[in-house]
């Protein structure tokens, strides 16, 4: 009863967000002074007008859509979910992105990774070598984030930052298998999407229920979802199937209880 009660508490975890970042609230993005990043994208600092400090580093989803840095460059958070809005599949050859995109098992891996580059966690090991101070390093990330999403070839996320993005290959082969097991959609976990529109008021809905424009998908970590400098890792589609069969069990062990009472 207890396996099937911790995994119906897992799948009905709601998506929050950081403490100062939530729905409605308005953000801007930076290049930070003292971070290296991908010469057009992430890593980007993102502050809260709320506050007027940095609250998380990240990178982009998308590679069509735009992004104007700077304070005072305002955006609306306007959804935070699993999935990366208008994004997804123009690398795999659709001549539009969808209307929503999950993001995959090796973004949420790779960049869960990336929040504790610095903390005191034995879970960090992973990332040894990178530095948040290191162009290559990055760019090699972002690269990767894209591949990941479809918005980049492998042969042209490689051609850059080989070394760095090859260490990342190995890094997602070795939890994953593969780099097509990686792509995978994830849906659950501490790190999910940030969906801005430019402004800092709430956008206006189209007819498909997306606002009219929208700007870059962002990555956020979640901390809430537990404890902070744990990492949980990535769950495997194996572990998943594990938890299911444990939930099946559950189940037809309270009907038999039922039944011999």
């Amino acid at each position: 009863m207890y396996c099937c009660l911790l995994a119906a508490i897992l799948l009905a975890c709601p998506v929050v967000a950081n403490a100062a970042i939530n729905v409605g609230s308005v953000v801007s993005f930076t290049w930070q002074a003292g971070r290296a990043h991908h010469p057009q994208a992430g890593q980007f600092a993102v502050t809260p007008n709320s506050s007027s400090s940095i609250e998380i580093y990240t990178f982009c989803l998308e590679r069509t859509e735009t992004l104007a840095l700077g304070l005072g460059s305002d955006y609306y958070v306007y959804n935070i979910s699993y999935n990366a809005h208008k994004g997804g599949g123009v690398a795999a050859g659709a001549t539009a992105p969808g209307p929503s995109d999950p993001i995959s098992q090796g973004t949420s891996y790779l960049y869960q990774l990336f929040h504790y580059v610095g903390t005191a966690n034995t879970g960090l090991d992973d990332l040894t070598g990178y530095a948040v101070t290191d162009t290559p390093w990055n760019t090699a990330l972002q690269n990767m984030f894209w591949y990941l999403e479809d918005e980049m070839t492998l042969a042209a996320a490689s051609a850059t930052a080989t070394t760095e993005f090859n260490f990342l290959t190995g890094l997602l082969t070795s939890q994953f298998t593969d780099l097509a097991t990686a792509k995978l959609d994830m849906s659950g976990g501490r790190v999910a999407v940030m969906n801005i529109s430019p402004g800092a008021s709430a956008p206006l809905l189209g007819p498909n229920g997306l606002p009219n424009s929208v700007a870059q998908s962002q990555l956020i970590f979640d901390r809430r979802l537990g404890p902070e400098g744990f990492p949980d890792p990535v769950p495997e589609p194996a572990s998943l199937a594990a938890w299911a069969g444990l939930s099946v069990l559950g189940m037809a062990f309270l009907r038999r209880r039922k039944r011999n009472v």
